[in-house]
Parts: structure tokens; C-alpha cells; sequence
């Protein structure tokens, strides 16, 4: 099944965001970095750590995505 054309311009170029964009995508990179402290702080140096720390990597790339793929600018 093919994905289309749509949706692979949407996925592989680049979206300009604007103002009201850019200052949610800061508040979700905010807050990512607010837990990513809390947890390079607080838990052992570990496997567990680390792969928290790639999934809220993740997690932030995905929301951020989601507003610049997703929305019009």
C-alpha cells in the first residue's frame, strides 16, 4: 500500500511556523527539558536511564512535529 504523496511531502519537507507555532513548540521543548532534568538528576546512570531520556527525545520530536506537519501555518 502506497502512503501517497500528501503524506510523504508532509513527513519530509520543511514546515515554517508561525509565531503562535514556535511558541508552543518552545513550551513542549520546556517542559521536555524540565523532565529530562529531573531524570539525568534523579535516576541511577543506567540503561533504564538512558532509554527514558531517548523516548522523551521522542516524545518532544513527535509533539513538535505534530504541530509543524499537521497544522497550516
Amino acid at each position: 500500500m502506497a502512503i501517497g504523496t500528501v503524506e510523504l511531502d508532509r513527513r519530509f519537507t520543511t514546515h515554517p511556523a508561525n509565531t503562535e507555532q514556535d511558541n508552543r513548540m518552545a513550551e513542549i521543548r520546556s517542559a521536555c527539558l524540565e523532565l529530562a532534568t529531573v531524570i539525568d538528576r534523579d535516576c541511577p546512570d543506567s540503561r533504564e536511564k538512558s532509554d527514558a531520556l531517548t523516548h522523551l527525545d521522542y516524545v518532544m520530536h513527535q509533539a513538535v512535529a505534530s504541530i509543524t506537519r499537521r497544522e497550516q501555518p
